[in-house]
């Protein structure tokens, strides 16, 4: 690997820099503070513009179901894969990999060796790494990771090959801004490592990838324009209930007293329960009505209501939700888009992590064995304890065996194979077989 892979790959990454941030500033909440006119800001500097959460919550909606519990073969829970994931904290480091996924459109995940020979498996950021894919199989052909040492002022950046892996470095300190991408401004830092694994050990989580776009996209790629029009529907509501949502007092005919400097002396007071006199009869008093509001929240909801509709997000999620709590089958009923989407986030995620686990075994074994390995999520439904037992109940009465009936109620296959084994030793007991005197 020359340094050339820096100058191509990172050149890709840093044309789509601009799109990353963008995707996490309207998750954040931080868009561009435009909304506001100049000259409100400087009549009422305390105003700032209202950005409603909406890329939040559809993001996190769908995360907080994303739970993998185990990986399985057939019917037969792998151990050393969970294993693999414990030792490496996924159970944590996976939501950031989802959510960077859900956020930016994509995520990675590399694999290597730790010094006693066991797999390492760490989460990546789409802002420091990208691959380059083949376009026939859509298999990693090489990876490139690239960041700045803040502290050192210098660039280093990792290329991941299916043969060797290189790592390189600045050959001058970068004081401000990213690394060059130029080749000729890199120098390599250690000699190659060789790579046994013949896989590029990186692997791409894609959220919504299509055939024309292997990287994916955010989750709320198609309201963005919605997210912009609720903000600047939400700015103009708070601008206007400043500036007119209190009656505003009128009076004629009535002149006001000015001190030496001329300058005039408020003898109106605006307190409650205060009255206002004048002593010429040409004096008159009124007051305009306050702004009506009710239509920007007609349209907030409005556009609030088209954003459920086009993410499959639960209107209650959104705060469309305002009489009482809905009935169980209701609550199953308005979220059967979203638990469909998530199960379609489950299979193209699940495909990644069963890739991490394939890398894993090799780097242990030097071979892996799982071309029917499976990954197995937590139910993204939201059944109550009483519902799902009665469920597992009618379904154990027409023969679905135990295995699928626990998995069903939510336990990992770890926890099955356990409460198997378990029931197995129980049933021992109460014949009154001791397998040790047998053995």
């Amino acid at each position: 690997m020359t340094a050339e892979a820096i100058e191509r790959l990172g050149t890709r990454l840093s044309e789509a820099q601009g799109a990353l941030a963008r995707a996490r500033k309207y998750h954040d909440g931080r868009l561009p503070t435009g909304l506001l006119p100049s000259e409100i800001k400087t009549a009422r500097p305390v105003l700032f513009p209202v950005i409603p959460a909406w890329a939040s919550l559809i993001v996190s909606a769908v995360e907080q179901r994303l739970d993998v519990s185990g990986f399985r073969v057939g019917e037969d829970a792998v151990d050393d894969l969970w294993d693999f994931w414990q030792s490496n904290s996924l159970d944590e480091a996976s939501q950031l990999v989802h959510q960077s996924a859900l956020i930016h459109g994509r995520a990675y995940v590399s694999v290597w060796a730790d010094a006693d020979g066991q797999p390492t498996i760490r989460p990546e950021s789409p802002t420091q790494m990208i691959t380059d894919r083949d376009p026939a199989t859509g298999a990693v052909r090489v990876a490139l990771k690239i960041w700045t040492d803040q502290a050192e002022q210098r660039g280093y950046a990792t290329v991941y090959g299916p043969d060797v892996i290189t790592r390189w470095q600045t050959k001058s300190k970068v004081p401000d801004g990213p690394a060059p991408l130029s080749a000729s401004a890199w120098t390599q830092r250690s000699d190659p490592i060789e790579n046994p694994l013949g896989l590029t050990p990186v692997v791409a989580f894609a959220n919504r990838p299509s055939l024309d776009d292997l990287d994916g996209r955010p989750e709320f790629d198609e309201v963005i324009s919605l997210i912009d029009a609720s903000a600047k529907l939400a700015t103009d509501l708070l601008t206007s209930s400043e500036f007119a949502s209190m009656p505003r007092r009128w009076m004629t005919g009535v002149d006001l007293p000015v001190d030496d400097d001329g300058n005039e002396l408020a003898t109106f007071s605006q307190i409650a329960g205060r009255v206002w006199l004048s002593e010429s009869p040409e004096s008159k008093f009124g007051q305009f009505p306050e702004a009506d509001l009710s239509g920007y929240i007609a349209a907030l909801d409005q556009i609030s209501r088209q954003i459920a509709s086009l993410t499959s997000t639960p209107p209650a999620y959104l705060g469309l939700q305002r009489d009482q709590p809905a009935s169980a089958d209701a609550i199953r009923a308005a979220e059967a888009g979203l638990v469909q989407k998530v199960r379609r986030r489950q299979r193209i995620f699940g495909g990644g992590w069963e890739d991490a686990m394939r890398l894993a075994m090799l780097v242990r074994d030097g071979h892996h064995g799982l071309d029917r390995l499976e990954t197995v999520w937590r139910d993204p439904e939201t059944p109550t304890v009483a519902q799902a037992a009665d469920a597992a109940l009618k379904k154990a009465d027409i023969g679905i065996p135990f295995a699928q009936l626990a998995e069903d109620l939510g336990y990992s296959p770890q926890q099955i194979e356990a409460m198997r084994a378990s029931r197995r030793a129980e049933t021992l007991d109460s014949l009154g077989i001791d397998l040790g005197a047998i053995s």
